[in-house]
């Protein structure tokens, strides 16, 4: 079985940067035999979402966070700086408290959404709701595994944290988001991915979610429409939406995420960087030059809305 020596080379060529970077070292992305995951040898897949994440925010994280970030988030107001920036990739981050208690609390809405798991799944549900108070009390004081915690970590791509914000990034690639967990179909990924921002920016930090496609549409006779087409735009601008899909939120925090995911293709990041680099010293504009090719191969410099 392939270990990181051997899938090197395919590295180098799937990866604009740092394709040995010590990140892709961890225990996600190999066993402690050495052997690859699963998700270090999806690197080097041709339709890799991880793939063009990297070379595009590895690249971005080269440059001050200050030249681009603002301009791709596009704050209404000013609130702390922008650098230093720290870049954290691919954090597991447990499912926030007050959900894990509010599944507990609403167990006759859940489901599992495999059929050949049904049974099994169903019998730990009623484990679990026997045990119902004991579970809460346990999620309370801060247990993120078991059969009473209904709802998996939260891989994030990217998070990038800055002295007033923490931007969770997720990228995608020709690929759809998750449109639900195991027990619950109506938790996609996207209401997750503002759940954790919420999370991880605490009391004062602004919280985004940063979403970043290969198209806003996709459209033809044997296309499909991905699911984020519509949840995106929804996320973004219906606050009752927003409400109805994060019930474990109050009014007060779910003002701090309406109108903080901000969706952008591929193509159109690279514009507004691209637009504000003017300043950056000849090794910064050689970065996005490089970064242009990368993309012009992926096939991603024509789209955009």
């Amino acid at each position: 079985m392939a270990g990181f020596a051997e899938l090197a080379p395919r590295l180098q060529q799937a990866l604009l940067l740092d394709w040995d970077a010590q990140e892709l070292r961890g225990p996600q992305f190999l066993r402690p035999d050495g052997v690859a995951r699963k998700k270090l040898a999806g690197l080097v897949s041709p339709r890799s979402d991880a793939a063009v994440t990297w070379s595009v925010f590895r690249t971005l994280q080269r440059l001050p966070a200050q030249g681009w970030l603002p301009h791709v988030l596009r704050p209404q107001a000013h609130h702390g700086d922008w650098d230093p920036a720290e870049f954290t990739w691919w954090s597991s981050v447990p499912a926030p408290r007050s959900h894990l208690l509010w599944l507990l609390d609403h167990m006759d809405g859940l489901a599992p959404a495999e059929v050949t798991q049904q049974a099994a799944a169903l019998a730990r549900l009623t484990k679990v709701a026997e045990q119902r108070d004991g579970w809460k009390r346990m999620v309370a004081e801060g247990a993120d595994r078991g059969d009473g915690v209904l709802e998996p970590a939260f891989e994030a791509d990217l998070v990038i944290t800055t002295p007033g914000h923490v931007v969770v990034v997720m990228g995608v690639y020709q690929h759809d988001i998750e449109r639900r967990t195991f027990w619950d179909a109506h938790r996609d990924a996207l209401a997750r991915g503002l759940d954790t921002a919420l999370e991880l920016a605490g009391p004062d930090r602004v919280p985004w979610l940063l979403f970043v496609t290969d198209d806003y549409r996709h459209e033809g006779p044997e296309t499909r429409a991905m699911a984020y087409e519509a949840l995106a735009s929804r996320y973004s601008s219906d606050r009752a939406f927003l409400a109805a899909r994060l019930p474990s939120r109050d009014a007060a925090q779910i003002d701090r995420l309406a109108g903080q995911l901000r969706w952008l293709s591929w193509a159109d990041l690279l514009d507004v960087v691209l637009d504000h680099s003017s300043g950056l010293p000849g090794d910064g504009r050689l970065m996005l030059r490089r970064l242009v090719d990368y993309l012009h191969g992926k096939q991603l410099l024509f789209k955009g809305g």
